[in-house]
């Protein structure tokens, strides 16, 4: 610094002495700053003089001589005066109406302009008599006090963004944030508190016209209250400038600002997540302060998230008066809906710190818990069950209580086991007391195990917060192995799905092949008539006639109690085949699980597969009966036919039997282990579970042509029917020869008839045969079209079908 930029004397006074005396200021040294430095040294000078006043302590002068030095040294605002003619306003007052501009209020001099909407100096303020002389306030002043009263806008909008009953009654994250804001606003008050004590000081000592010992410190007034980042750096003795003043909000402008960034991402509309979204957003800031005041932010207007996820994860309940949280409740739901549409996630709610797998976890968890509640109607009493709630008090005197009266069962039975020696009916019943005895130690293992693992979750949930988040995932991991793996237990041993999924397969799926074939065996004739002349009575009971002559008998009787036959809707032309199908009924809460489109489609593979039943039944009954008529020996003349038909007939056994083959063993068989296998050693929820039915029935219908190919289907479909219009063309053949063995007086009338019967059955079963071979070859081609295009590979079908290449020798040819 230079050494000739300010000279300040050591000025003494008699303690006697009660005379104010002039402060120094800055405006008493820039005319002699002036006159010794040049212009472009100003700026730098008067910088650097301000700092040294800012940091000066005035010492009391101790003589007459030093006192009249100093109250005869000339000042700026003098020498103004005294050439201009009007005063300035004094700074003091000024600074008073920084002071209330700080709080959002009008001053004397600044006052707010709604239009422009921002804080303006009056323009009236040169009216303003000061001593009885026109006022005014410096450009330099001007220019200050406008960057002050950006602390002032900035206060007035937060504060009425905050105060908006609009927004506050849509949410409780919505009142959440505006305790939050408010709560920084009440830091602000604190410090604003501080510089108006600071300022009516000034206004004592200038009403009072006396000298001050020294002005308290402003923090010294607040020092009762809790020290934060923001605290004001006042040193005793200083007075209060607009420089100073400038200085000082600095920090709490900062804090302010950041306030205001937030209140200007948040609409009036938003809720819940939307707010969480956009607040967390602004946390990601390199400025440490910045990130720390927004994470402070976050952990209060939370905790009415991590309320209701806690409420969810632990009970299954919803507590959203608003429907702010980030998984909505749909009360009118149908019942066997409830698993997949009474609870879903609503996107634009989800919080971005929490992501979409955490978000779907969390759904499932609550989802399995609200389900147990609802369908399990034993689920409080159940010594099991209970441990998978997380509200319990006394765990550590339930562990205490297990552990004591299980080792004393445990005792107690694994001496009755040792003990119990001798006959076989001895033996019988000591292998069951071992049974049972490991079936309980199973069980205290894992209520121990539960109880542990309750504990745990507990003392994670109490120090869940927005500062600790990724708790969440620990939380929702363990809570997950509890609630979902015992749904799972619950749905496979207390409903028993894989039974009536395997019944499915059986019955629906023409797995159980004894009572398919006993029941095609009672119902054939009876489905040849007309849809009109169908009994539904009539077909319940040859069904349960074929349950008691098959293996069917020995089936569950609650599995047998739900099979039931089913008539498709009509169409003209049909007969009985056409609308025939088996049913299945499901119950709830079975039915949440097992829903009825997939039973529908249940319905759509036995529809399907009876189909190429009745084919082979055809085929069957037409063989049998040319095997076991006598008749046809004396239709010679035709004999090359017939043996051509047998030809014909072995061709399309040997195409249904293979096709039968490959649905029987290739596709059903396969998903069925698939489905085993999933089910068992990877599910982990009820949701995988589901999913993974659909999936198997999926695999069933795509591989059967009946989801991924049209055409495949429609060639197949094509086939069948010829082969059924093949075996008509049989029975009809059958039929003339047992007409003409019968004829008694066969005249020449006659055998011109029966010859133009010959040979309408001749030019039938060419062109039957030529429709036949032209659809073959096109299903042949359009298997290979799928295999390559719906990436399947029925290339054993293909196979079987042609194995020896016939067909592409004789295509070729």
């Amino acid at each position: 610094m230079n050494s000739t930029f300010v000279q300040i004397p050591k000025l003494n006074i008699n303690k006697q002495v009660k005379k104010k005396t002039d402060t120094i200021t800055a405006n008493t040294l820039l005319p002699k700053l002036m006159n010794e430095t040049s212009i472009q040294q100003q700026q730098q000078q008067i910088t650097n003089g301000i700092t040294i006043l800012q940091n000066y302590q005035p010492q009391q002068p101790h003589t007459t001589q030093q006192i009249n030095s100093a109250n005869n040294t000339p000042t700026l605002v003098s020498t103004k005066k005294s050439v201009i003619g009007i005063n300035e306003i004094p700074e003091h007052l000024l600074i008073r109406d920084i002071i209330y501009v700080f709080q959002g209020i009008d001053g004397t001099y600044i006052k707010y302009n709604k239009q422009s909407d921002s804080f303006k100096i009056d323009e009236n303020t040169s009216n303003t008599l000061v001593n009885g002389e026109p006022s005014y306030i410096s450009k330099p002043k001007r220019d200050l006090i406008y960057r002050l009263c950006e602390f002032g806008w900035l206060f007035k909008k937060v504060r009425l963004f905050i105060t908006n009953n609009n927004f506050k009654k849509t949410g409780l994250t919505n009142q959440s944030f505006c305790s939050a804001i408010n709560d920084e606003l009440i830091e602000l008050y604190r410090i604003i508190a501080i510089l108006e004590t600071q300022v009516n000081k000034k206004f004592d000592m200038v009403n009072n016209n006396s000298i001050s010992s020294g002005v308290e410190s402003p923090s010294s007034v607040s020092s009762s209250s809790t020290t934060t980042s923001t605290e004001i750096p006042f040193i005793d003795g200083d007075s209060l400038t607009l420089i100073r003043l400038f200085v000082w909000i600095q920090s709490p402008l900062k804090r302010l600002k950041v306030l205001g960034t937030c209140v200007d991402s948040i609409k009036v509309d938003m809720k819940g997540g939307e707010i969480l979204s956009q607040i967390d957003t602004l946390s990601k800031h390199g400025d440490q302060d910045i990130r720390i005041l927004i994470q402070n932010i976050m952990f209060k207007i939370c905790q009415p998230l991590f309320s209701m996820i806690r409420l969810w994860l632990f009970k299954g309940e919803i507590n959203d008066p608003y429907q702010e949280f980030f998984i909505r409740q749909h009360e009118s739901v149908q019942l066997e809906k409830t698993w997949k549409e009474k609870f879903a996630i609503v996107a634009r709610l989800l919080p971005t710190f929490i992501s979409i797998p955490l978000a779907k976890r969390i759904l499932i968890i609550g989802k399995s818990i609200n389900y147990m509640k609802q369908f399990c109607n034993n689920f409080k009493e159940d010594k099991n069950d209970k441990y998978y709630y997380y509200n319990q008090e006394d765990d550590d005197d339930e562990e205490d209580d297990i552990n004591e009266d299980d080792d004393l069962n445990f005792k107690e039975e694994k001496e009755d086991c040792d003990c119990s020696n001798g006959d076989g009916d001895k033996k019988v019943e000591n292998n069951e007391k071992k049974t049972n005895y490991n079936k309980e130690k199973e069980e205290i293992i894992e209520k121990k195990l539960l109880i542990k693992e309750s504990k745990i979750i507990k003392e994670k949930t109490k120090e869940l917060n927005y500062m600790n988040k990724e708790i969440l995932q620990e939380i929702v991991d363990l809570v997950a192995r509890q609630s979902s793996e015992r749904l799972l237990k619950i749905v496979l041993n207390r409903f028993k799905f894989m039974n009536h999924v395997k019944a499915l397969k059986k019955y629906l799926l023409l797995g159980q092949g004894d009572f398919i074939q006993y029941l095609m065996d009672l119902v054939g004739e009876d489905l040849l008539k007309p849809t009109n002349q169908i009994q539904r009575h009539k077909l319940v009971g040859w069904m349960d006639t074929a349950i008691r002559n098959s293996n069917a008998q020995f089936e569950d009787q609650d599995i047998v109690n739900r099979l039931d036959i089913a008539l498709l809707p009509e169409r003209p032309g049909n007969i009985g085949w056409d609308i025939f199908s088996l049913d299945y009924h499901v119950d709830t809460p079975l039915n949440t699980i097992l829903s009825p489109n997939d039973i529908l489609r249940y319905k759509k593979i036995f529809h399907f597969m009876w189909g190429i039943k009745r084919v082979e039944y055809s085929l069957a009954s037409i063989w049998r009966k040319i095997r076991s008529s006598t008749s046809l020996s004396i239709l010679s003349p035709i004999k090359g036919d017939i043996h051509k038909s047998h030809l014909i007939m072995n061709e399309m056994v040997h195409f249904i039997s293979n096709f039968q083959y490959y649905l029987m063993f290739e596709v059903l068989e396969c998903s069925w282990k698939n489905l085993e296998k999933f089910i068992y050693q990877e599910a982990t929820d009820l949701d995988q579970l589901i999913d993974a039915h659909h999936q198997y029935l999926q695999d069933i219908c795509t591989k059967m042509f009946l989801s991924n190919s049209e055409s495949c289907y429609e060639c197949f479909k094509k086939l069948c029917s010829i082969i059924i219009k093949f075996t008509l063309l049989q029975t009809k053949l059958i039929n003339l020869s047992i007409a003409i063995q019968n004829e008694k007086n066969f005249n020449e009338t006659h055998q011109a008839q029966v010859n133009k019967e010959f040979n309408s059955f001749r030019n039938h079963l060419n062109n039957l045969y030529q429709e036949y071979t032209t659809s073959f070859y096109k299903f042949q081609s359009e298997i290979l079209k799928v295999k390559v295009n719906q990436d399947l590979n029925p290339i054993s079908l293909q196979y079987m079908l042609d194995f020896n290449e016939y067909y592409e020798e004789k295509k070729d040819n």
